[in-house]
């Protein structure tokens, strides 16, 4: 009798622990959230998670607002389980197996980097339109932007289409130094003259 007393004792203070748990909010930034599907995948996810009373995601904002029991989870694992549904959340970058199986709608911009390419051999507007125009042609490259002045290229790409490898390579076949990848002299020789202008010059 007396274990069976001490059994419900147990149990009741346990339920009382639990009921007087402590509910915060926090505000996670999800940057790469973009659509309405994207917001019932975050939403429906962190509502199996344990702890989470409630979440809701703001598309204008790009932020998602958690209600949770502090005694269950904690902004780490709220975080990492974001990410787990393929979306960045705060500095936690998204799970690239799980961003790969998002719908197509969910990953405009997703995983966007941008990177600044040194093209030192570029000399005319001819070499802009050339290198803007072939790389817009490479799966990935969202955009590119050829600055003259400082020669340079800034691309935008999505990681999990294309990386700076592939990037520096297209470069190249176009005929043009990219950072330490030489031109294609093939490519090279095809270029227009005005384009040509200490573009190899060999010493």
């Amino acid at each position: 009798m007396k274990n069976i007393n001490k059994l419900f004792t147990t149990f009741f203070l346990v339920i009382i622990i639990s009921c007087n748990g402590e509910i915060e909010s926090i505000t996670i930034n999800t940057p790469t959230i973009q659509c309405s599907m994207c917001q019932a995948t975050i939403e429906k996810g962190l509502s199996k998670l344990n702890g989470v009373s409630s979440s809701k995601v703001d598309l204008k904002s790009k932020t998602t607002i958690v209600s949770y029991s502090a005694d269950k989870t904690n902004l780490d694992k709220i975080e990492r389980a974001i990410s787990d549904l393929g979306y960045e959340a705060n500095s936690i970058k998204a799970d690239e197996k799980a961003y790969d199986e998002l719908l197509p709608c969910c990953k405009i911009g997703g995983m966007d980097k941008s990177i600044t390419i040194n093209t030192p051999t570029i000399q005319c507007g001819m070499c802009q339109a050339t290198i803007e125009k072939g790389l817009s042609k490479l799966n990935g490259v969202s955009s590119s932007k050829v600055d003259l002045k400082s020669k340079t290229t800034i691309v935008s790409y999505s990681a999990d289409k294309t990386n700076l490898d592939k990037i520096e390579r297209a470069i190249s076949d176009l005929g043009y130094q990219a950072n330490s990848t030489r031109a294609d002299e093939k490519a090279y020789d095809e270029l227009f003259p005005c384009c040509k202008i200490g573009g190899m010059d060999k010493k």
